[in-house]
């Protein structure tokens, strides 16, 4: 039998909840010459698109550090991916610093690891020269959360903190961390 709209499942159903395969993802930003991790710590997901300038190049949250209404989030990976970083600023950062996923209010880490651990599965990668990657490029190239997914939802805060040894960028240093997994939203 051939599948048609009315035997074929679908995550979009009019009028009622879907489900999107779409990461959540934060940008942390530092300029030539200025301090990576000032101060020790830094938190991301606290940026909101739309606010103070912030783009969907920066984040695709809607609100600082948790879910918008209505929305849940099974996280199923987590990845830190440098994007035209010099590599002596990303090795300098993963030497230097740790990652951790705090959900809650509580002081738990679900993830805490060194920023290498966490491989990004994206970028340029130039081969035999001396690209500053976290890993292949290639999706497969991350750390799955395949026997314990963490569920997300509204109103339930979540941060992704920095910690380590502060440093001065020698070029442009762009770091992205995304929280991958099935988005359920409500109706549009």
């Amino acid at each position: 039998m051939t599948p048609s709209n009315m035997t074929s499942p679908s995550v979009y159903v009019p009028g009622k909840v879907r489900t999107v395969q779409s990461p959540y993802y934060d940008t942390y930003i530092v300029a030539s010459g200025s301090s990576i991790n000032s101060g020790g710590l830094t938190k991301m997901f606290g940026n909101v698109q739309g606010v103070n300038g912030v783009g969907p190049n920066i984040t695709n949250l809607q609100q600082a550090f948790q879910l918008q209404g209505g929305e849940s989030f099974l996280l199923s990976a987590f990845r830190v991916v440098p994007v035209g970083c010099a590599l002596s600023d990303v090795d300098n950062f993963m030497i230097n610093n740790t990652i951790r996923l705090i959900i809650g209010a509580g002081n738990y880490y679900y993830c805490d690891a060194p920023a290498e651990f966490w491989a990004g599965g994206a970028g340029a990668y130039g081969g035999t020269s001396a690209a500053a990657t976290n890993g292949i490029p290639d999706p497969r190239a991350i750390v799955p959360f395949d026997v314990d997914p963490i569920l997300l939802t509204d109103g339930v805060n979540f941060h992704v903190e920095i910690v380590g040894t502060a440093f001065t960028a020698s070029a442009n240093f762009t770091l992205r961390v995304y929280l991958d997994g099935q988005k359920t939203q409500p109706a549009q």
